[in-house]
Order: C-alpha cells, then sequence, then structure tokens
C-alpha cells in the first residue's frame, strides 16, 4: 500500500502486483471452501453480515423470527467457522496475509 503525495488528504492508494492478486484470489477461494463446510444457513447469514446487513434484515432475508435470533445464529455461525480455522494453523497463516 502506498500513500499519495497530496499531503492534505490521508487517501491511501494500493497497488495490485501480480503476488497480492494470487494471494487474495487464494485466499478468497479458501473462505468460500470454508463457508460450504458451515452449510448454506450459516453462509448466508455470514456473508450478509460481511455486506454490513442489519440483524433485522438478516433475520428476514434467512427467515428467522427476529433480530435475536439472527444474533446468535451470527456467532455461532463465527463461532464455528473460527473453530475450523484454528483446526488448520496453515489456513490462519494463508488468510491473516494481506
Amino acid at each position: 500500500m502506498f500513500y499519495t503525495e497530496d499531503t492534505s488528504t490521508l487517501d491511501q492508494v494500493s497497488i495490485d502486483t501480480p503476488e497480492s492478486i494470487s494471494l487474495e484470489d487464494e485466499q478468497k477461494q479458501i473462505l468460500s471452501q470454508l463457508l460450504q463446510m458451515l452449510g448454506d444457513k450459516c453462509q448466508q447469514i455470514l456473508e450478509l453480515w460481511k455486506l454490513s446487513y442489519s440483524m433485522e434484515e438478516i433475520a428476514e432475508k434467512v427467515g428467522l423470527d427476529n433480530a435475536g435470533i439472527a444474533r446468535r445464529q451470527r456467532y455461532n455461525c463465527y463461532q464455528k467457522l473460527l473453530s475450523i480455522i484454528d483446526q488448520e494453523p496453515s489456513l490462519k497463516d494463508i488468510l491473516k496475509t494481506s
């Protein structure tokens, strides 16, 4: 990541290299595979959460009764994802690299 020469702004300009693009593709592929391991509902909940949907919107889209249940499901799905990643340290390293 490089900073612009304009000192009046704090903009950052990201320079994509072939290596960084390849790593990002690998990270996306691994994350997609991990989400598939969680099942359709968990995958949908986590993807909507990543897209900044509200818990009310997630509950509605996934067919849950209320935001509280969506919040609990999101927590459980996220914990399940983290436990899968923890079982494979090499995945943790790949996903951390940016």
